[in-house]
């Protein structure tokens, strides 16, 4: 168990999109939407927990469609919160009240959270080859249980 807590630590201080996009909306938002988007990320991260331990991401590794659907999904996602920064700055400081209009809400920073990493199979694919390593195999527990009652 230790080891999974650990590679967790390890996992969280990784940069990558979703830290650059939780570090962006805590710089640009405050502590609290760096939290909503951490918090969005972490639910998004149970649910690709729980499909590696049903064995729901062995199809998304065997299927190449869905694999490349969920990539193109994740792709345009960030696409779009770039182009939507790029935006942002070209039109540039014009008054505070365009400035608020790009304020986001707490649930916004939640979803974005969420959906960057839901939308990047590659976690669902970190998790099915991590998780077997720390499993415990019932039918060997079943068999020590048979053999040493």
């Amino acid at each position: 168990m230790l080891d999974i807590i650990l590679l967790g630590f390890a996992l969280a201080a990784t940069p990558g999109p979703d830290f650059l996009l939780m570090t962006r909306n805590t710089l640009s938002q405050g502590k609290r939407f760096g939290f909503m988007t951490l918090f969005g990320n972490r639910c998004s991260l149970l649910i690709h927990i729980s499909f590696a331990l049903l064995g729901l991401s062995i199809i998304l590794q065997h299927s190449v469609i869905l694999f490349t659907a969920i990539r193109l999904l994740g792709a345009c996602y960030l696409i779009y919160l770039g182009i939507k920064k790029i935006v942002h700055l070209m039109r540039g400081q014009k008054s505070a009240h365009e400035n608020a209009a790009f304020t986001i809400t707490k649930m916004q920073a939640f979803r974005m959270g969420f959906l960057s990493n839901f939308l990047n199979p590659k976690v669902s694919l970190f998790f099915l080859s991590i998780f077997p390593q720390f499993a415990i195999r019932w039918d060997i527990v079943a068999c020590r249980h048979e053999m040493y009652p």
